[in-house]
């Protein structure tokens, strides 16, 4: 592994991060794996659009000499929120501002003295993760990696460093998934197959729970378990272990009247100042996650 390649790895992980670096010719291999899942089928044509909205390949927009890709993963528990006096749950990845920002102090700290350039990667992280040797895929298609479980959130950024020889091939999957089936045999809506690796993520909670769109009469809403997405097969996963139990406290919390606010739908300019400033501060004032709140909220909180 060249120099500058190894030492940025080490750099990451004492900061408590894992990495992997690949060649900017791996981008084309990475969409095309995902254009294989649409025509192949594996993925339906109606749910492809949902899956890519946020991936863009065109690196040349983002830093025209880029020669490497660098992906990031930092540990990240589930995230305990308190409405008023009820605790719900965020899963990891959702809140992703401070994360980021972090990730992309120590990347571009450590290669901007060096001489190298570095820029925000839109792409599915995923499997770059996987197919860089960073991470393995679980049963549920979640990916995971030594250490952090599925509990991290990733990021990837473009750099003109040189990377010759990476890693890359074929994504592998955990060893204990073969002969494992609790996250199958837990999961609600029936969405991870016994005959691959792949989940029918038109049918995933998280599917129904992330959009704007009314959920299907056959959801039982007492299989919502979090706020966004869901934690029921990370959570019977033996993989996570360790760390399925843990969970950190947000800083915010929202009181009576703040939690009242978001149940009745108030619209986001009206709301106070000091709601306002918890959403942003836990990522629930994104456009695309503030229309769904009080429908979220709502199924969690008790009667």
């Amino acid at each position: 592994m060249p120099r500058p390649i190894s030492e940025l790895i080490e750099s990451l992980a004492k900061n408590g991060c894992k990495a992997q670096v690949v060649s900017i010719s791996r981008l084309a291999e990475a969409e095309s794996a995902l254009l294989e899942l649409k025509r192949s089928g594996s993925i339906s044509t109606d749910f492809y659009p949902e899956l890519t909205k946020y991936f863009d390949f065109d690196y040349k927009a983002a830093l025209p000499e880029a020669r490497s890709i660098v992906i990031v993963a930092s540990p990240q528990l589930p995230t305990r929120v308190f409405f008023g006096s009820h605790a719900v749950i965020i899963p990891p990845t959702y809140i992703y501002l401070d994360i980021w920002k972090k990730q992309t102090e120590l990347v571009t700290d450590f290669l901007r003295p060096r001489g190298y350039h570095v820029a925000r990667a839109r792409l599915p992280f995923k499997t770059l993760a996987a197919r860089s040797g960073l991470g393995r895929y679980g049963r549920n298609n979640i990916c995971y990696i030594p250490g952090m479980g599925s509990f991290f959130r990733l990021a990837a950024f473009y750099s003109d460093m040189p990377c010759k020889d990476d890693g890359w091939g074929a994504p592998k999957v955990m060893k204990l998934c073969q002969t494992c089936k609790l996250c199958m045999d837990k999961c609600p809506t029936g969405c991870i197959p016994a005959d691959r690796f792949l989940i029918h993520a038109d049918r995933c909670l998280t599917h129904f729970n992330e959009s704007e769109n009314p959920l299907p009469a056959w959801l039982n809403p007492e299989w919502h378990n979090a706020l966004l997405g869901c934690m029921i097969c990370q959570k019977v996963c033996p993989l996570n272990k360790e760390l399925s139990e843990k969970s950190e406290n947000a800083i915010e919390k929202f009181i009576l009247a703040e939690t009242q606010e978001i149940l009745a739908g108030t619209a986001q300019e009206n709301l106070r100042p000091t709601t306002v400033t918890k959403l942003e501060s836990l990522c629930l004032a994104d456009s695309d996650v503030y229309p769904i709140l009080k429908r979220n909220l709502s199924l969690l909180m008790p009667e």
